[in-house]
C-alpha cells in the first residue's frame, strides 16, 4: 500500500461529525488510565458525561457499578483475611509504654 492510498483510506472528519459524536464507555479510559472497564468510577464519569441515556441503560450501569463494588470488596476482604495477625512481645510493649 502506497501512502497516496493510506491518504485516502482516512475519512475526512466535519466539525458537525465531531459535535454529534457521544461520549462512549471507551472513551473513559482515554481521560485517565485508572478509568478502566474493571473500575467503578468509570461508569460513575460515563454517567455523568452521558444524561441522555435511557432508564434501562442507566438500571444495566447501576448493576455493573454494584457488581464490581461486590467484587472489590470480596477481594479485599479475602486479602485482610490472609493477612497473619502481628503478635505483641512483652518487651515490645513495654518499650513502647516507657517511652
Amino acid at each position: 500500500m502506497d501512502l497516496t492510498e493510506i491518504l485516502d483510506s482516512i475519512p475526512v472528519k466535519t466539525e458537525d461529525d465531531i459535535k454529534c459524536r457521544k461520549f462512549e464507555i471507551e472513551d473513559c479510559e482515554r481521560l485517565h488510565p485508572l478509568l478502566t472497564l474493571t473500575n467503578p468510577l468509570t461508569y460513575m464519569v460515563f454517567l455523568d458525561r452521558r444524561p441522555d441515556l435511557s432508564e434501562e441503560q442507566v438500571s444495566v450501569i447501576h448493576q455493573i457499578i454494584k457488581r464490581l463494588q461486590d467484587n472489590e470488596k470480596l477481594e479485599y476482604e479475602y486479602a485482610i483475611s490472609q493477612m497473619t495477625p502481628v503478635e505483641e512481645t512483652k518487651e515490645e510493649t513495654e518499650t513502647v509504654t516507657t517511652v
